[in-house]
C-alpha cells in the first residue's frame, strides 16, 4: 500500500513542478534566444519561487490560499506576460484575447473550426520540434538525463523505502508548513523563519491535494536531483563540454558517503582542541560508527534525500552565480566571444557566451534579473545560503577583473541587484521586526548567528573539527592549475570555479588550520562537494580534449568506472539502518498515514514518544508518552480522552534518537517501557484493546471508547 501511496505522491509533485516552473512560464513569455533551455529552468525557478513567497505571504495573511488563488496568480502572470510581450496592456490584450477566443468558437459552431486538422497540425508541429531539438542537442540531453537517473535512484531510495521523514529538522519544517495552513506565518517559541520553501510546498499541496507528510517525505529527494543537474548544467555552461557535463553530474549524484567513499572528505568530530581531534580523527570507520554524523559526505547525502529548506536554496547556488558572470560579460561585447583559446581548441560556441554581435539591450537585463531573482529566492527559502553566495560572487567579481571582463561600476550595478533581491526575499525579517524580538544571549537570534558565523564563539565553546583528506589537497591541485589556465586564457568562469574552490576547501580545513571559521564548516560540506565535482568534470573534460584521437573518450569512461567502484550499497544493513531509521521508524509515519485516511479528523489521539505531533496536527489529538503515563491511569474505565480511537504506539526497540529538550528529563527506553507496562496493565482490565499494527521495531494498540472491562 505504501508503494502506491509513494508513486502517486511522485506523480502528483512531479506535475506540480512542471506546471509551476515550466508551463505556467511558457504560457506568460517566450524564451529569450540568448538563453538555453537549462539556463531558462533556472531562471524560471529563481523567479517562481520567489513569487510564490512573496504571494503566499499575502495568501495566508488573508487566509486565502486555496487552489482558486493560486490559480487566479498563474492566469494574472500570464496575462501580464504576453500583454508585456505585446507591447499592449493588459486589459487591451484580454480584450483582444476575447474576441479572438469568440471568433474561434462561432467558426467551430459553423463547421468552419477543423479542429481536428488543427489539433494533428499541432501534433506534428511540436513532435518536429522535439525531435530537432533533441538531435540537435543530443549530447547535452543525454549527460543531464543520466545525470538526472543516477541521483534519482539513489535519492529516492530512502522515501520509497520508508515513510520515516529522515532528519529530524524536517518534522519542524512540516510544523511550519502546517501553520502556514491555518494562515500563521509566525509561530511566538519558534521565532522568525525563512519561509520560501513552506510557500512552494504549500502551493504544491494547494495544487495537487497531495498529503503533506508523503510530501514532505518525498519533495527532498526532487531538490538532491535538481542540485545534481545544477552541478552537470554548471560544468556544461563552463566549458560547453557535454564530457564535462556528464562526468561532473555523475561523480556528484554518485557522492554517498560510507566507508568505500570515507576518502573524499573524511570525518569531523565536535570537540574544544586540536590535540582531541586528532586522536579521534585517527580512529578507523568502524570504530567512529557510533559516533553520530561523523561521516560529512554522508551527512551531506541524508541531506538531499530530506525536506530542508537549505539543499533547495543550494540549487540555485551555481546558476546564480553564472548569471552574474554571464551579465557582466554581456556588458563587454567585445570579450564575449568565449573562454579564450584553451576554450575554443576543445568546445565550440554557445548561447551562454554570445558573439560580439550581440548588443547590451535586453539580454543584460535578462541576465541580471536572473541573478537578482535567484539572489531573493535563496535568501526566502534559506539566508545562510547567502554566505557562499556572497563568496563565489567575490570569486566572480576576482575573475572577471582579472580577465578584464568587467568594470568597477558593473560589478557594483550587480551588487545593488543582488542586495535589491536579498531585500525582496528577506520580507519574513519584517515579521521578526513586529514581533519585538531582541538579539539576547540566549535568544534564537543570537544562537543562529553563533551558529553560522562561528569566528563569533568563544574560545572555550566546542569547535567541528575535519579532516584534511589527500583527495582535498589533489582536488586544491587541480584547483590551483586550472585557475593558472584559466588567467592566462582569460576565462572568468573556470577561474571562478577554482577560486571557489579553494576557499570552500579552506573552510573545511579552518579548524585544523587554525584560521578563522568564516562559514560553519558542517554547512559547507554540500557547496564544497558540489565545486570539487564541478572542478573534476572540468579538468576530465580538459585533459581529454588534448588528448590523442580516440583517447578523449576512453579518459571519461574510465575515470566514472574508477568513481563508481566506491559507491557504496545503500541498501546494506549499516548503510540502511542510518539511512532509513534516522529520526524514527517508517512504521509509525505510515500508520498516521493510514489513520488519517481511514478516520474522521478529530476522532482518533495518537500517543507516541513525541514527533510526530506535527503529522498528527489538523487531523487529530496527539499526547506525547511520557505525558500519557504520568496523567492516564490504566485500571480507569473509561479512558478520560474523549475520542473514540486512541492509537499508542510503544516500540520494541527503543529508536536511538532523543528530542534535545526532553533528553534530560526522559530517557527513550524508559519512556517506551512506560507505554509498554501501561497497555499490558490496560489489556488485564479492559477488552476494548487490541493490538492494530505490529512489525520488528514497533507494535500499535488501538483502544475503542466502549469502556468496557474484562
Amino acid at each position: 500500500m505504501y508503494t502506491l501511496f509513494a508513486i502517486d505522491t511522485v506523480l502528483r509533485i512531479s506535475a506540480a513542478l512542471v506546471l509551476l516552473f515550466i508551463v505556467v512560464p511558457a504560457l506568460a513569455w517566450p524564451r529569450p534566444a540568448s538563453f538555453s533551455r537549462t539556463e531558462w529552468f533556472w531562471w524560471n525557478l529563481g523567479a517562481g519561487i520567489t513569487i510564490l513567497t512573496l504571494a503566499g505571504q499575502l495568501f495566508t495573511l488573508l487566509n486565502i490560499a486555496g487552489p482558486l488563488s493560486y490559480l487566479a496568480l498563474f492566469l494574472t502572470i500570464i496575462v501580464l506576460g504576453r500583454a508585456r510581450a505585446a507591447g499592449v496592456r493588459p486589459l487591451h490584450w484580454i480584450a483582444e484575447s476575447y474576441r479572438a477566443t469568440v471568433l474561434f468558437a462561432l467558426h467551430v459552431l459553423d463547421g468552419r473550426g477543423g479542429l481536428r486538422e488543427r489539433f494533428s497540425n499541432f501534433r506534428r508541429d511540436l513532435t518536429r520540434r522535439i525531435s530537432a531539438t533533441l538531435s540537435r542537442h543530443r549530447g547535452a540531453f543525454a549527460a543531464l538525463a543520466i545525470t538526472g537517473v543516477a541521483a534519482a535512484i539513489v535519492r529516492f531510495y530512502r522515501p520509497f523505502a520508508t515513510a520515516n521523514l529522515g532528519f529530524s529538522d524536517t518534522y519542524a519544517h512540516l510544523y511550519l508548513m502546517r501553520l502556514l495552513d491555518e494562515g500563521r506565518q509566525l509561530d511566538p517559541q519558534w521565532g522568525p523563519y525563512p519561509h520560501g520553501m513552506h510557500f512552494l510546498l504549500l502551493a504544491i499541496q494547494r495544487l495537487t491535494n497531495v498529503d503533506p507528510i508523503l510530501l514532505m517525505n518525498f519533495f527532498g529527494a526532487f531538490v538532491g536531483v535538481l542540485i545534481a543537474l545544477a552541478v552537470a548544467d554548471t560544468a556544461r555552461r563552463v566549458t560547453r563540454s557535454n564530457t564535462a557535463a556528464l562526468a561532473a553530474g555523475v561523480l556528484f549524484a554518485t557522492m554517498i558517503g560510507g566507508a568505500s567513499q570515507y576518502f573524499t572528505l573524511g570525518g569531523s568530530v565536535a570537540v574544544r582542541t586540536p590535540e582531541e581531534a586528532r586522536f579521534l580523527l585517527g580512529q578507523s570507520y568502524a570504530e567512529l560508527s557510533n559516533a553520530g554524523e561523523f561521516d560529512v559526505l554522508f551527512t551531506a547525502f541524508q541531506r538531499q534525500t530530506t525536506t530542508l529548506p537549505q539543499e533547495l536554496a543550494i540549487v540555485l547556488l551555481f546558476p546564480a552565480v553564472l548569471f552574474f558572470i554571464d551579465w557582466l560579460r554581456v556588458r563587454h561585447p567585445e570579450r564575449s566571444e568565449g573562454p579564450g583559446r584553451a576554450g575554443r581548441d576543445a568546445h565550440a560556441s554557445s548561447p551562454t557566451h554570445p558573439g560580439p554581435s550581440l548588443t547590451l539591450g535586453m539580454t543584460a537585463r535578462w541576465r541580471l534579473a536572473g541573478f537578482a531573482l535567484c539572489t531573493a529566492a535563496i535568501a526566502s527559502v534559506h539566508s545562510g545560503v547567502l554566505m557562499p553566495l556572497i563568496a563565489l560572487c567575490a570569486a566572480a567579481t576576482i575573475a572577471t577583473l582579472v580577465t578584464r571582463d568587467a568594470k568597477p561600476r558593473d560589478i557594483a550595478r550587480g551588487a545593488i541587484a543582488g542586495a535589491v533581491g536579498i531585500a525582496i526575499g528577506s520580507t519574513w525579517m519584517l515579521g521578526f521586526l513586529h514581533q519585538g524580538s531582541s538579539a539576547q544571549p540566549n535568544s534564537n537570534a543570537a544562537n543562529t548567528a553563533l551558529y553560522y558565523f562561528p569566528f563569533l564563539r568563544g574560545e572555550s565553546d566546542a569547535r567541528t573539527f575535519m579532516m584534511l583528506t589527500p583527495f582535498l589537497i589533489v582536488v586544491v591541485l587541480a584547483a590551483i592549475t586550472l585557475a593558472v589556465i584559466a588567467y592566462r586564457a582569460r576565462e572568468p568562469h573556470t577561474l571562478t570555479i577554482a577560486l571557489g574552490t579553494i576557499f570552500f576547501v579552506i573552510t573545511h580545513s579552518a579548524p585544523v588550520l587554525g584560521i578563522p571559521e568564516l562559514i560553519e564548516v558542517r554547512r559547507n560540506t554540500t557547496w564544497l562537494a558540489m565545486a570539487a565535482a564541478t572542478l573534476l568534470g572540468i579538468a576530465i573534460a580538459a585533459l581529454a580534449a588534448r588528448l590523442p584521437r580516440r583517447l578523449p573518450v576512453i579518459l571519461p569512461i574510465v575515470a566514472i568506472a574508477l568513481w563508481c567502484a566506491t559507491i557504496p550499497n545503500i541498501a546494506a544493513s549499516t548503510m540502511r539502518v542510518r539511512l532509513l531509521d534516522y529520526s524514527g521508524y517508517g512504521t509509525t509515519t505510515y500508520a498516521v498515514l493510514r489513520i488519517s485516511q481511514q478516520l474522521e479528523p478529530y476522532t482518533w489521539t495518537l500517543v507516541s514518544y513525541g514527533q510526530e505531533y506535527p503529522m498528527v496536527l489538523g487531523r487529530g489529538f496527539h499526547l506525547n508518552g511520557s505525558d500519557f503515563v504520568e496523567q492516564f491511569d490504566p485500571t480507569d474505565s473509561p479512558l478520560r480522552i474523549p475520542t473514540p480511537h486512541v492509537f499508542i504506539v510503544v516500540e520494541k526497540k527503543p529508536h536511538r534518537f532523543q528530542i534535545d529538550n526532553w533528553s534530560k528529563r526522559f530517557d527513550r527506553t524508559a519512556v517506551e517501557e512506560r507505554l509498554q507496562t501501561w497497555c499490558t496493565v490496560y489489556a488485564l482490565t479492559h477488552k476494548n484493546i487490541r493490538v492494530w499494527l505490529d512489525d520488528e521495531n514497533v507494535r500499535i494498540y488501538e483502544i475503542t471508547a466502549t469502556g468496557d472491562r474484562s
